[in-house]
């Protein structure tokens, strides 16, 4: 109801997305309101994070992939690369930040990270085939598949999103292609 909502404006205005007084969107507020997920504001947050657009396409997709995973237990039989670990460790904390506004507010919105998710779609996205993806997870096809189509989702919204650097739209399109090739774009 009503105090629920008055408790996201204040965790808006505490991130810098919403002006108290007029709630008017501010210019991160406009990047979370044109991002679609189970937490705009957690997406928001680490796509805006500049460090985010100097990463390359295969880094990339799996950065967000890391955003896109429900918390379910998975498990990937290697890790992220040196660039996607030092990507996530940088939201890490924002993270912690936003598990803790929510919290403190009785907000309950999800808010994912998962290194095994980033790791295997990085390794899809660099062109690791499906039948050795499927050997390299804990996890059915059905969920390998889900997981790649939120991403490629997530990735696919990115182009559009207004205040995000050009690199990053860029190569957020070149990620999501890679990531929905077949059998993923065989779904659609």
């Amino acid at each position: 109801g009503w105090d629920e909502f008055l408790r996201v404006v204040d965790i808006l205005t505490e991130c810098g997305a919403l002006e108290r007084e007029s709630l008017k969107l501010l210019e991160f507020g406009e990047i979370c309101a044109d991002l679609r997920g189970e937490n705009e504001l957690w997406l928001g947050l680490a796509m805006s994070n500049p460090n985010v657009a100097t990463l390359d396409v295969s880094t990339l997709a799996g950065y967000a992939a890391a955003l896109c995973m429900d918390n379910r237990p998975a498990t990937c039989y290697y890790g992220p690369s040196q660039d996607l670990v030092e990507a996530i460790a940088q939201i890490e904390p924002l993270m912690a930040d936003v598990l803790y506004l929510q919290s403190s507010s009785r907000i309950d919105i999800p808010v994912s990270l998962s290194f095994e998710i980033a790791a295997l779609v990085e390794s899809w996205a660099s062109g690791t085939s499906w039948d050795q993806i499927c050997r390299d997870t804990s996890l059915d096809e059905g969920d390998i598949a889900r997981v790649f189509r939120r991403t490629a989702e997530l990735l696919a919204q990115i182009p559009r999103i207004p205040h995000l650097p050009e690199t990053l739209k860029q190569n957020a399109k070149k990620a999501n292609d890679v990531v929905n090739r077949p059998p993923i774009s065989d779904l659609s």
